[in-house]
C-alpha cells in the first residue's frame, strides 16, 4: 500500500494565506465508503444566509441553488402552491412585492451573468471545442489522473514518489507527458513545467502577480480553482479532517490549489496572444458585484421556494401535531424485543422482523450510535480499522493477541508473510505473464520469458524450459518452443500440467 505522506507549506508566513485558508475551507469534505458520511455539499458556505451561499456557487461554478421557474408554474397551477403560501413567504421575508407581481414573475425569464471564467475558460472562448477538447475538460482530467496515483491505496501495482508531497508529485510525472503536445498543441509545456517553484506556495506567491488577480477576488478565484476539481478538493478537504481531528494538520489541499494554478500560469505563458491575464484581472475585480447581481435576480425564486416549503410543511405539521398511533396493547410479553438506531436504513428490517412473528418479536427505536471509541488492527497488519462514527476520533486501538507474548509475535509474523506472499502472487497474477493469450505476444507467457526472448536475440540466450513456456487459459497450459516464440502459435503443443500445477493456485497459508 502507497503510504501518502504528510507534508507542511506553512514554513514561511504568507499574506495571502488567510485567503488560501478560507477557501480551502469552502470545501466540504467527502469520506472514504467504508466510512461513509452524508455531508452537506454546503458546508463551507454555513455562515452565510442561503441566499447569499446560492448566488456565490452561482458566480464561481455556475451552480444555483434553485430550480427554474417553470418548475414553480408547474406547482402554482396544480394547486400545491396557493395565494396564501405566498403572502406568509413575502411577510416572513419582508420582501417589497405582492402576490401578484409574484405570480407575473413566473412568466418572465431572469437574466444571469455567467459563471466568473478561469485561464481555462477564456482560451476555450478561442478554441472550436466541437472537434477539439476543451481545455476545462483536459485540465480536470490531467489533475485527476496524478491525484489517483497519488492517492491510491494499492489497487495499481506501480505508484509515484510521494516525496515532497502532492504539488511534488504531480510536478515530477507531468515533466515527461507528452499529452498536452499531442492532444492540446501545447508545445514547450515540459520546459515551462519546470521552470515552476518547486515549493507549493512559492507557486501561488509568484501565480497571483503574474495573472493580474486583484486582491478583492482572490479568495473567490481561489475557491473556483478548487470547486473546479471538486471531488479531489473534497479528498484533500477530508485528509485535512482527519489529520486535525488527531491534532495534526494536512496541507494536501493547498498542494492540490497550487497545482490548478500552476495549470492557469502555464495557459497564460503559453498563450500569451490570449490576453489570459488581462481576462481574468476584468472579470474578478468585479466578482463581489456578480454576486450581488445574481442574488437580486434570484430574489423572487427564493420567495416561491419559501412558498412551496410552507405549502409542504403545513400537512407535515398536521399530522404530527395529532400525534402517532396508539401501538397494540401487547398482553403477553413478547419472546423477543431489539432495539435498532432510528435510520431508515434500519426500518425496513425492523418491520419484517416484526412482521415475521406478530406479537413475538418487539421493535424499538434508540437515537444513537452502536459503537466504541476505539479503532482495531487486525494480528499481523498496519491496517487500521475505525469503530466509531467518522465525525469523531477514536481514543484507543484494539487489536489481537494471545496468552504468550512469543506466541503473539510469531502469529503475527506467519499472517505477514502470508499477506506478503499473497500480495505478491496477486502482482504476479496480474503481469503479462498470466493474461489470457489473446491479449498478449506469444513468447511473453512468464515475466522472464521476455528477458529470455531479448537475450535470445543477441545470441547470448541461456537453455530454454519448459516451465519459461507456460501460459494459463482457460485452464490448460500452451508450451512455445523457442523457435515459435517470434512467430505464430502454430507449432505450440497443447499438454496439461503435472509438476509445474503448482504454479495454477495461490499459495496457502502456512500452518
Amino acid at each position: 500500500m502507497n503510504a501518502v505522506t504528510e507534508v507542511s507549506t506553512r514554513a514561511t508566513p504568507s499574506a495571502l494565506r488567510p485567503l488560501i485558508d478560507a477557501a480551502c475551507g469552502r470545501i466540504a469534505p467527502t469520506w472514504p465508503l467504508d466510512r461513509f458520511i452524508a455531508v452537506n455539499p454546503y458546508w463551507g458556505h454555513l455562515q452565510r444566509p442561503i441566499a447569499n451561499a446560492s448566488a456565490n456557487l452561482a458566480a464561481l461554478v455556475g451552480s444555483p441553488m434553485l430550480m427554474p421557474r417553470s418548475w414553480y408554474q408547474e406547482h402554482w397551477q396544480a394547486g400545491r402552491i396557493s395565494k396564501a403560501h405566498l403572502r406568509e413567504a413575502i411577510e416572513a421575508s419582508g420582501a417589497n412585492c405582492t402576490v401578484e407581481e409574484l405570480v407575473a414573475s413566473l412568466s418572465a425569464t431572469p437574466t444571469f451573468p455567467g459563471r466568473l471564467p478561469l485561464a481555462t475558460d477564456l482560451l476555450d472562448a478561442r478554441r472550436d471545442t466541437c472537434h477539439h477538447m476543451a481545455w476545462r475538460d483536459y485540465v480536470t482530467h490531467h489533475v485527476s489522473q496524478g491525484t489517483a496515483a497519488y492517492f491510491d491505496q494499492g489497487q495499481a501495482a506501480w505508484g509515484p514518489d510521494h516525496s515532497g508531497g502532492l504539488y511534488a508529485s504531480w510536478r515530477r510525472q507531468s515533466e515527461h507527458d507528452f499529452g498536452p503536445a499531442m492532444l492540446m498543441g501545447y508545445h514547450g509545456f515540459s520546459q515551462r513545467l519546470r521552470t515552476l517553484p518547486a515549493d507549493p506556495m512559492a507557486l501561488i506567491e509568484a501565480a497571483i502577480p503574474a495573472l493580474r488577480i486583484p486582491v478583492e477576488g482572490r479568495e473567490a478565484y481561489f475557491t473556483a480553482l478548487l470547486m473546479s476539481i471538486n471531488g479531489w478538493s473534497s479528498w484533500c478537504a477530508y485528509q485535512r479532517w482527519q489529520a486535525r481531528l488527531a491534532k495534526r494538520d494536512d496541507e494536501h489541499i493547498v498542494h492540490l490549489l497550487a497545482i490548478r494554478l500552476a495549470w492557469e500560469l502555464l495557459l497564460h505563458e503559453g498563450y500569451p496572444e490570449a490576453g489570459v491575464a488581462a481576462g481574468l484581472a476584468f472579470a474578478w475585480r468585479g466578482a463581489e458585484g456578480v454576486v450581488s447581481h445574481i442574488q437580486a435576480a434570484q430574489s423572487r425564486d427564493w420567495l416561491w421556494q419559501a412558498a412551496l416549503e410552507r405549502a409542504y410543511q403545513e400537512p407535515l405539521a398536521r399530522s404530527l401535531m395529532a400525534g402517532a398511533p396508539q401501538p397494540a396493547v401487547v398482553e403477553t410479553t413478547p419472546a423477543v424485543q431489539a432495539v435498532f438506531c432510528i435510520d431508515v436504513r434500519s426500518e425496513v428490517y425492523r418491520r419484517a422482523l416484526e412482521a415475521s412473528s406478530t406479537g413475538k418479536v418487539q421493535t424499538m427505536g434508540f437515537a444513537g450510535f452502536f459503537a466504541l471509541f476505539i479503532e482495531y488492527r487486525p494480528l499481523g497488519s498496519e491496517m487500521v480499522r475505525p469503530q466509531l462514527p467518522g465525525l469523531l476520533h477514536p481514543a484507543l486501538c484494539v487489536t489481537d493477541e494471545c496468552d504468550s507474548h512469543a506466541h503473539t509475535e510469531e502469529l503475527a509474523r506467519r499472517r505477514k508473510k502470508y499477506l506478503l506472499m499473497r500480495q505478491q502472487w496477486q502482482t504476479f497474477r496480474s503481469g503479462p505473464g498470466l493474461r489470457s493469450p489473446s491479449s498478449k505476444p506469444a513468447g511473453c507467457s512468464m515475466p522472464a520469458s521476455c528477458s529470455r526472448i531479448a537475450s535470445a536475440a543477441k545470441g547470448i540466450a541461456r537453455p530454454w524450459s519448459r516451465l519459461d513456456c507456460l501460459r494459463r487459459s482457460a485452464g490448460r497450459c500452451v508450451r512455445i518452443s523457442p523457435a515459435a516464440a517470434g512467430r505464430t502459435s502454430k507449432r505450440a503443443s497443447t499438454w496439461r500440467p503435472r509438476r509445474w500445477a503448482r504454479w495454477a493456485f495461490p499459495p496457502a497459508m502456512p500452518a
